[in-house]
């Protein structure tokens, strides 16, 4: 799933993450990563986002 997410979203520029991922708590720090980094950490979150309302639903 993750290489999926990452492939899926390998187009997506560092700033639009970011603007994405503007509300969380550690934003700056995301702001400090580099690009494909900042990219698997988008899709590591994601994926467990996915998880979490796999598991809710279930």
């Amino acid at each position: 799933m993750f290489e999926w997410f990452v492939e899926s979203h390998s187009q997506i520029a560092h700033e639009q993450m970011l603007n994405i991922l503007a509300g969380s708590p550690d934003v700056e720090a995301l702001r400090a990563l580099s690009r494909d980094d900042l990219l698997y950490e988008y899709c590591e979150r994601m994926v467990a986002s996915t998880m979490a309302q796999a598991k809710k639903a279930s």
